[in-house]
């Protein structure tokens, strides 16, 4: 028995030296290579890390409301409450604003049109085909211009009162021209619930511009 205990204090001393004499032959990491090996760790780290993006961006949001009041009631009905889409060409004007290509004040965006075509707005517009011209519903060139609070958008307001009995209602545009039915100068367009109109019933419509 105490053969075996003195083989086992002897394989652990061999061991221990063993151990030591590893560590001793080891080269050391000094405080120079120690602050490289972390400039290593950390460089990796924001190499890989995503690149902020530092291109600005415009926000466009553009949003109409129509009411239809009935002459023989008065009851004045919700027809639509909804978002429009931005047209290439709307996209254009802007980028031409921007640089100061047309700074003409008579081109400012007020004149709203209305149109009898049922087909969802396309980006690729430049006009509102089958734009009505006739019976109170010509192109308002008037429109009413107010800022919207200080986020730097605004507001342009038109009505319209028929003048005889009018069907297939359902598309606005909005135009930095006033020329019916000219085309190139279509900014934004809207189609909402087909409305028919009789004799001095009158649409009431806000386009809200947002600018961000």
């Amino acid at each position: 028995m105490k053969t075996i205990n003195k083989v086992l204090i002897l394989l652990v001393t061999i061991g221990v030296a063993a151990i030591a004499a590893f560590a001793l032959s080891a080269p050391a990491v000094t405080n120079s290579e120690q602050i490289k090996i972390t400039d290593t760790i950390q460089t990796e780290v924001v190499s890989s890390a995503p690149s902020p993006d530092n291109g600005a961006q415009i926000g466009y949001k553009g949003h109409v409301t129509i009411y239809k009041t009935e002459a023989k009631t008065g009851i004045t009905t919700l027809v639509a409450d909804k978002d429009n889409l931005l047209m290439n060409s709307g996209k254009r004007f802007i980028q031409d604003k921007l640089n100061a290509v047309d700074v003409n004040a008579s081109n400012r965006t007020l004149a709203i049109s209305l149109a009898s075509n049922g087909t969802t707005p396309d980006a690729s517009w430049s006009q509102i085909s089958d734009e009505l011209t006739t019976l109170g519903f010509v192109r308002n060139t008037t429109g009413t211009y107010t800022l919207n609070g200080t986020s730097g958008g605004y507001n342009v307001s038109s009505s319209w009162t028929a003048t005889d009995t009018k069907a297939n209602i359902q598309l606005t545009g909005l135009h930095w021209n006033n020329l019916s039915a000219s085309d190139g100068n279509l900014f934004a367009a809207l189609q909402f619930t087909n409305q028919s109109l009789l004799i001095n019933d009158r649409l009431d419509l806000v386009w809200q511009i947002t600018i961000s």
